[in-house]
């Protein structure tokens, strides 16, 4: 697959607009809060364990990050199952859209989750003294 891609992309992998890399959705090779964007196109399916797996894209995701799962007609995928999966791995914003040719499941990265460094694994685990516990936007 990364063969096929770098040939039609060579100039801009030229250019450093591009890297291809070969990854797992399990353990994705790049650094926490690297992407804006994320899209996956009728593969969700075969993800082997999605919970997770959400959870680990949402890792390489900077706050504020948009994700579309987006899935054709063939792909066999319910349309009530993305969301819910996307809000158990830590998404908000969620929100389906319909299309003539399939549908997508749409959701955002919290703005909180990198910019106080917590996971939400992590942030569960906090003792939190609720008594002078203050909540603010940046």
């Amino acid at each position: 697959m990364v063969a096929q891609a770098a040939a039609p992309n060579d100039a801009a992998i030229k250019s450093g607009r591009v890297d291809l890399r070969r990854g797992s959705v399990e353990h994705l090779p790049f650094k926490d809060n690297t992407f804006d964007k994320v899209i996956v196109i009728n593969s969700m399916q075969l993800w082997p364990n999605i919970p997770a797996n959400l959870r680990e894209v949402r890792r390489v995701m900077k706050s504020g990050g948009k994700i579309a799962l987006a899935f054709t007609p063939y792909s066999g995928q319910a349309k009530d199952t993305p969301l819910a999966l996307l809000r158990a791995a830590g998404f908000s914003d969620t929100r389906m859209s319909d299309g003539d040719s399939g549908f997508c499941a749409l959701a955002a990265k919290p703005w909180w989750q990198s910019y106080c460094g917590l996971s939400l694994t992590r942030a569960s685990t906090l003792p939190v003294d609720t008594s002078t516990t203050t909540i603010s936007a940046p």
